[in-house]
């Protein structure tokens, strides 16, 4: 059993944390969910389970990860360096504590729809903020950034949203 199935149990208090402030941060911007999305680094389903929680509709998700570790319909086994997506499929993209793993984020430019949104988030500590914000701002170069959130806490997280 990898290492991230290991652990990624104790972590979805703190996810279930973080999410909350994600969903709140797309309020703020009046971005609506809509269809299709893709979930880069999906992990065991935390991110649409608390949505469903909170009545918002995910049977429309399409949940990549490298490793499977439950079943779900619209998993798709895979990499997010070499997404299995014809150009312009998505309206809104999450990549949540998986962004640094990704070395070609153009991708997912790529399968952005024009006008759809992108959101991200990466955990940094205080030593090292300023050069995890460099290297976000980096890979999403491609996309017109709108909102920038810093959320400090158990475990600290940037939350970038951008727009194609």
């Amino acid at each position: 059993m990898p290492y991230f199935s290991k652990v990624y149990d104790s972590w979805e208090p703190l996810q279930r944390e973080k999410y909350e402030k994600i969903l709140e941060a797309i309020r703020m911007e009046n971005i609506e969910l809509t269809y299709p999305v893709l979930d880069i680094g999906c992990g065991p389903f935390y991110f649409e389970s608390f949505l469903e929680e909170r009545g918002i509709d995910t049977k429309e998700f399409v949940c990549l990860d490298i490793e499977k570790t439950k079943s779900r319909k619209g998993f798709v086994l895979g990499s997010g360096n070499y997404l299995p997506f014809k150009p312009e499929t998505f309206s809104r993209i999450f990549c949540l504590d998986a962004i640094h793993l990704i070395e070609n984020a153009e991708e997912m430019y790529d399968v952005t729809k024009k006008g759809g949104y992108i959101v991200v988030s990466m955990f940094f500590n205080m030593e090292n903020l300023k050069e995890t914000q460099n290297l976000l701002l980096k890979k999403l170069n491609k996309f017109k950034i709108l909102k920038q959130d810093i959320i400090e806490g158990a475990e600290n997280e940037i939350i970038i949203i951008g727009k194609r």
